[in-house]
């Protein structure tokens, strides 16, 4: 499940912490505005490897009670990441904007605008451990970068820089209240693209903790999908709506159908409504498990959207029918419930679907897209699938050493979950008994342990054959 049982409270949605950014404007020989970034250090945990305007997290230096700690944090920031020193006074308001629920920490970023301070000007500017790089770019240069997949880039620069390709500002006031305009614009319908053509939006959902939100993705070409409106809440609709507005008239896209990668209602909640304020059916495997009526979707008949294909592919094991959707042309995979950013996942104790979830996460793997989009938490790297299954196996091996010290007498499964998660102090006990008779029902299967007759929740190790 990832759907949030009956008893166990949702998790909050963490209080955002103060930050400050800096666009940092120079004119490029050309005579055009050209903007700072850096590139995101690799092992970095927020967007690794993504350009973005320099800043950081306020810190008790820059706070005096003062509305010029936000000048104050960005200049300290653009100082220690480039060893460019800009005054604080010089700094010009350039709106503010609160970083989307999909991820684990949030930030309350105040943006601010400066030009390059006259002989101040490192070439190239110094790197930090933030960035592995920083480069000069002009927006429309950054911009067709990234439409390419050359470059990855965090939303809110996205839309920053865009802006201010297709509208270059003439002085560096217009440059501030563009930015503004711009983060005032996002708050209300964000256009959020971790892929170019992909728009997606975390809505609240009765999710399971720690997630709060189900990430809902809109991949769109001639025609859009709406894939896993999960929330059933008025406003999260309203939110969805608005931004499935923005889209059709941004892009001329006409909606295709809602699509389901499975049946939990974090996923499915607000398929139907959405379905009817679009007019279109909802799409889902055979196998899901749906309340409603849906139209087939087959594993790997490719849907295409006029320019963007979606591949169904099943990858059972969370649920039966789940699927996952390939863009090839993207380097994408929408994965849903198959990996998250936030946690592991719940595998139900049923026969067969530990072995179906580990073979689905080969499968994934097997596809080759560099980016995977998970209903829960931010992108990902292809890598998770293979670190997922170890972790998998980890789990299951400390099973295994847990029947293992007992000998052959029988083991409760509380005793055995609390082994397998030794080192998760904080988690769901009912569901780490869950997983680990998940395991069981695998290591059952496969001759290596029997639940004990005299207790079905005491499980032991088979006898090797000949004793």
């Amino acid at each position: 499940m990832s759907e949030r049982p009956f008893g166990i409270e949702p998790a909050r949605v963490p209080e955002p912490r103060d930050s400050a950014l800096g666009i940092l404007l120079r004119k490029g020989s050309s005579g055009r505005w050209q903007v700072l970034l850096g590139r995101r250090a690799r092992k970095a945990r927020f967007l690794p490897g993504h350009l973005a305007f320099p800043g950081g997290r306020m810190e008790p230096e820059d706070r005096s009670g003062e509305r010029s700690q936000w000048r104050r944090c960005a200049s300290r920031e653009i100082r220690e990441e480039t060893g460019i020193r800009v005054d604080p006074d010089a700094w010009l308001d350039g709106g503010e904007r609160t970083t989307p629920a999909m991820f684990p920490v949030l930030y309350r970023t105040a943006f601010l605008v400066a030009e390059l301070p006259a002989g101040d000007d490192p070439a190239p500017p110094p790197v930090s451990t933030e960035n592995e790089s920083m480069r000069w770019l002009e927006p429309g240069a950054a911009m067709g970068s990234y439409g390419a997949g050359d470059i990855e880039m965090p939303p809110p620069v996205l839309a920053v820089l865009r802006a201010m390709a297709t509208d270059p500002p003439a002085d560096l006031a217009a440059a501030a209240e563009l930015a503004r305009t711009v983060n005032c614009t996002e708050e209300a319908a964000p256009r959020i693209e971790f892929v170019p053509g992909v728009w997606m939006l975390p809505v609240r959902s009765d999710t399971l903790p720690p997630a709060t939100h189900t990430n809902v993705y809109l991949p769109a070409a001639e025609r859009f999908a709406v894939i896993d409106p999960g929330s059933s809440r008025p406003a999260e609709i309203g939110r969805l709506l608005k931004v499935i507005g923005r889209l059709e008239s941004t892009t001329g896209a006409v909606p295709f159908g809602v699509l389901l990668t499975h049946h939990h209602q974090d996923h499915s909640a607000g398929a139907a409504e959405v379905a009817q304020a679009l007019e279109v059916p909802v799409f889902a495997h055979p196998e899901a498990s749906c309340s409603m009526h849906t139209e087939p979707l087959t594993d790997r008949h490719a849907l295409d959207l006029g320019g963007m294909t979606l591949v169904p592919v099943l990858t059972p094991g969370h649920a039966p029918g789940h699927l996952a959707f390939h863009i090839p042309e993207k380097d994408a995979l929408i994965s849903g419930d198959l990996v998250s950013g936030l946690s592991t996942m719940v595998i139900p104790p049923e026969p067969g679907a530990m072995d179906s979830y580990l073979a689905s996460l080969a499968l994934a793997s097997s596809l080759g897209a560099g980016r995977l989009l998970p209903s829960h938490g931010p992108p990902l790297s292809a890598k998770i699938l293979a670190k997922t299954a170890a972790h998998r196996l980890q789990r299951e091996n400390r099973i295994l050493e847990a029947l293992g010290q007992a000998g052959q007498g029988p083991v409760h499964i509380a005793r055995l979950s609390a082994a397998a998660y030794a080192d998760s102090p904080g988690v769901i006990r009912f569901l780490a008994e869950r997983q680990a008779e998940a395991h069981l029902l695998r290591l059952e299967a496969a001759g290596r342990v029997r639940r004990s007759a005299a207790e079905s929740c005491s499980w032991q190790l088979c006898r090797p054959a000949g004793r």
